[in-house]
């Protein structure tokens, strides 16, 4: 590449030093020029600089890139002369007017956007996201908000699965998820986590996250793209060792199974852009992570549905939606051995032959009537998430 330049005031020593040409008239450096950069203040004797006689100086192939100030290249000359072809084309960062006026509506819906929570897509301090990968993004930003609402935990690893793998960028995704974290012990005017400063704030709260990427086709799987996220506690933390599960986690009696359930699993999946969640622990499901939900963990037995329906009927709780989730097939070997001595040890456990029951409820459930469901009839556990 040949830099020519055109500057009366410039130094030739240190022109040449840079490896730059320096030209004895602008006149000269329009004919010769295939890209015109210009760096010059704006001040009366520059404005307006540029005008129609001097762009059909220039070549039919070269590109004008203003980036110093708006004005010193007249505007309606430029667009005349890229409308008739004299330049092949120009980059413009300063205009005359900031912003320019048929711009100032776009802008403010631009902004608004942004704050109703959607994606930004020409950010200059955030990566370029863009239109067919936004498209790709935008529901599994509400899936990873809606998985690490659930999660009360400080460490994890997210593994991007299918085509997620090959996104150019998946921080919309990380911010979503410090921001569902963080949203049950966040008051609303102080969650303000966006793909900028999400990296910053799980720092600053401690939050540790390994993100990685699967290439493996999830064709098999009826979706074309899925994320995976692995909780545990950090074993220095004060909450590491009690035993205490979240909403979405089984309970278990042996050492062995405790340390399995420290390493909690939650997968997602995205069908005709709406979130789903496909996995909870040991348990394959599929249902829609919204509003009020109960989910309950019991014995895999006849009149367990029954029983839970009765219950949230007297309280006058409605149903709206219900799930049924058996032990994923091909489950743990490991774990499953862990009960099976258990059980010829005398113990009581029946953890193969669990299934999870998550119902959609149309308000939230009296921690009475949820202590009530729990019990001899079989329901080892219930949990209210608010989603």
């Amino acid at each position: 590449m040949n830099l020519l330049a055109y500057d009366p005031y410039a130094n030739p020593s240190l022109a040449a030093s840079a490896n730059v040409e320096l030209v004895p008239s602008m006149d000269e450096l329009f004919s010769q020029t295939d890209f015109l950069t210009i760096h010059t203040p704006m001040i009366a004797s520059t404005k307006g600089m540029i005008g129609i006689s001097e762009l059909k100086k220039m070549k039919s192939t070269a590109c004008v890139l203003n980036v110093a100030r708006g004005g010193i290249v007249e505007e309606s000359a430029l667009l005349s002369a890229l409308e008739s072809g004299v330049i092949a084309g120009a980059g413009i960062d300063v205009f005359t007017t900031e912003p320019p006026a048929s711009w100032r509506f776009s802008t403010q819906a631009y902004v608004l956007s942004i704050l109703s929570g959607q994606l930004p897509r020409s950010a200059v301090n955030a990566p370029i996201i863009l239109p067919e990968e936004y498209r790709t993004l935008q529901p599994f930003v509400t899936l990873m908000e809606k998985m690490g609402t659930s999660r009360l935990r400080t460490n994890f690893e997210v593994t991007y699965e299918g085509t997620l793998a090959s996104a150019n960028t998946t921080k919309p995704l990380f911010a979503a998820l410090i921001k569902g974290l963080l949203s049950p012990i966040s008051s609303a005017e102080s969650l303000n986590i966006n793909i900028v400063n999400a990296e910053f704030v799980a720092k600053e709260r401690g939050i540790l996250v390994n993100e990685s990427r699967s290439r493996d086709k999830l064709d098999q799987e009826g979706y074309s793209a899925s994320v995976t996220l692995k909780a545990r506690l950090d074993p220095r933390s004060p909450s590491a060792g009690r035993g205490k599960t979240d909403a979405l986690t089984t309970t278990a009696t042996s050492s062995a199974r405790r340390q399995k359930v420290d390493e909690q699993i939650i997968t997602g999946f995205v069908a005709n852009n709406t979130p789903y969640i496909g996995r909870l622990g040991r348990f394959s499901t599929s249902f829609i992570p919204e509003g009020s939900m109960l989910i309950c963990r019991n014995y895999d037995e006849p009149g367990k549905i029954g029983v839970v329906g009765g219950r949230l009927g007297k309280a006058g709780v409605n149903i709206r939606s219900m799930t049924v989730a058996p032990i994923e097939t091909a489950e743990d070997v490991s774990l499953k051995k862990v009960d099976s001595a258990m059980q010829s040890n005398g113990g009581n456990t029946n953890g193969e032959h669990e299934a999870l029951m998550i119902l959609g409820v149309d308000r939230a459930v009296d921690e009475e009537v949820r202590r009530s469901l729990i019990g001899n009839d079989g329901v080892l556990e219930a949990s209210l998430v608010m989603l």
